[in-house]
């Protein structure tokens, strides 16, 4: 999936990024456990990032609503921001 990252989609509880920064330099390379946020006062919801070559894959352990086109998500190891991304579409 995450080779077409032009046509990706995403869900409530799956989404798919581009324009992923990590602060790292580099995606890690393998998935890394993390807190997920996606609106400013969100608190932020447990996740698996699955890194690729043009973006990035989410998978939250539980469904997030309101998750939006263009939305930014961030994801924290504890207080550490590690990266984060642009959701691709809804």
């Amino acid at each position: 999936m995450l080779e077409r990252a032009s046509s990706l989609v995403c869900s409530r509880s799956t989404s798919f990024l581009r324009e992923v920064t990590w602060l790292d330099g580099a995606p890690p390379a393998q998935p890394i456990e993390v807190n997920v946020k996606i609106r400013y006062r969100h608190a932020g919801e447990r996740a698996w990032v699955i890194p690729g070559e043009l973006g990035a894959q989410v998978r939250l352990a539980a469904p997030v609503r309101g998750v939006s086109v263009g939305q930014a998500a961030v994801f924290y190891e504890g207080d550490a921001v590690v990266g984060g991304g642009r959701i691709a579409y809804a």
